[in-house]
């Protein structure tokens, strides 16, 4: 092999391996996009899915898209849409199959959370998220007021469905639900009442306070429940009482 074979054979390995640099280069480049007001990463380099990280409009309905640069997108990020005041409504697509926690905490004024009818994960009834046949409640929007009666079909509550709903003034739980995470309605400021179904065999109320069936647990005293002379007397049945049970409760005295 003469001189000027071995000088050619040097120069296209030296090319294909720039031209592989370049290529890992643009795939990084391209991995997070910001395209109307959302920003995206691809699930992996080359596929054909992508999830939202974040919003950076100032929209107040906003509909995610089905599909974006040609990806389709199937998950919304853990926080992609935290702290966006202005949104009152946000529209889910069908292709989504995977939503974080606290996608919507501190969206004030979220009051609509609407899923298409062709998801096969998620469901939304009256502007609430749940899984798709409603046997778990997600989320319930920040900016929604006044009264909410839990469905029937609800049997388990995610521990951040009610987190920081400073508009919700009272909850009815229904007989399905066995299932109530402690933190449940944690700085949920304005709540007066936690109603519970008589016929539910795990927990109980009175006087819109929640304890468990027989009453030796007391689990929620509401933060903004209204006590005649601001004092509240603890029934002789109850053993134990949650740590963080009058959490921000500025009504009673102590």
């Amino acid at each position: 092999m003469n001189r000027k074979t071995i000088f050619l054979i040097a120069l296209i390995i030296a090319a294909v391996f720039s031209s592989c640099s370049k290529l890992k280069e643009s795939n990084q480049t391209a991995k997070y996009t910001n395209e109307d007001y959302f920003k995206i990463s691809f699930i992996e380099d080359g596929g054909e899915t992508a999830k939202i990280i974040s919003y950076l409009g100032s929209r107040q309905t906003v509909s995610i898209p089905s599909k974006k640069l040609g990806k389709t997108i199937i998950g919304i990020d853990n926080g992609a849409f935290f702290d966006c005041t202005k949104i009152t409504g946000i529209t889910i697509p069908g292709t989504v199959t995977s939503i974080g926690d606290s996608v919507f905490d501190a969206c004030i004024d979220l009051v609509l959370i609407d899923v298409d009818n062709d998801n096969k994960v998620y469901s939304s009834e009256n502007g609430v998220l749940y899984n798709k046949d409603k046997t778990i409640l997600i989320k319930y929007p920040s900016g929604k007021s006044g009264a909410f009666d839990i469905p029937k079909s609800v049997i388990n509550i995610k521990e951040n469905a009610f987190g920081y709903r400073n508009k919700l003034e009272s909850v009815k739980i229904p007989n399905s639900i066995t299932i109530i995470n402690e933190k449940i309605f944690d700085n949920c400021a304005n709540l007066k009442e936690i109603i519970v179904d008589y016929n539910n065999d795990v927990y109980s109320s009175e006087n819109g306070v929640l304890y468990n069936k027989n009453k030796t647990i007391l689990y929620k005293f509401p933060a903004n429940k209204l006590i005649m002379g601001g004092y509240f007397v603890i029934p002789d049945s109850v053993t134990n009482i949650f740590k963080k049970s009058f959490y921000e409760c500025n009504l009673l005295h102590t």
